[in-house]
């Protein structure tokens, strides 16, 4: 039997990339946890965090993981989670139960670079930081 898959990481670190990448490569299914929350919300992260909060956020987050996992009939499938999610309450515990965890891990001078290189208003903890400031957040 084979085990779903979680990638995890900081923001930017490439989740839904690699993660499309190596579903595709291994002919297994994808989801990126993001856009399945915003399919349940009506809201993108980013919108969701904005409107309700990022704790409130956190909650619903959460929940979306463990309702994919109890609905989703197979095995074969890799998850692109949010970059906080493992860091919030027992999240992590919840992934190591569930699955095999996956740590797509950057220096933080390149996930800096990345990271000012993007729309960081879709990155609403992340908002008005210059690159300085990024690497300070992420170290």
């Amino acid at each position: 039997m084979e085990y779903p898959i979680y990638l995890i990481g900081y923001m930017g670190a490439g989740k839904t990339t690699a993660g499309r990448l190596l579903a595709q490569k291994l002919g297994w299914h994808f989801v990126d946890l993001d856009e399945a929350f915003k399919e349940i919300h009506g809201l993108s992260t980013a919108d969701y965090i904005r409107t309700y909060g990022l704790e409130d956020f956190r909650h619903k987050e959460k929940y979306v993981v463990e309702d994919l996992a109890d609905q989703v009939p197979f095995d074969n499938i890799i998850y692109a989670t949010g970059g906080g999610y493992p860091c919030w309450e027992d999240n992590m515990d919840c992934l190591l139960e569930l699955g095999t965890s996956i740590y797509l891990r950057w220096k933080p001078e390149h996930l800096a670079k990345r990271l000012s290189l993007t729309d960081l208003s879709e990155r609403p903890v992340l908002q008005g930081r210059t690159e300085e400031e990024l690497l300070r957040a992420i170290r």
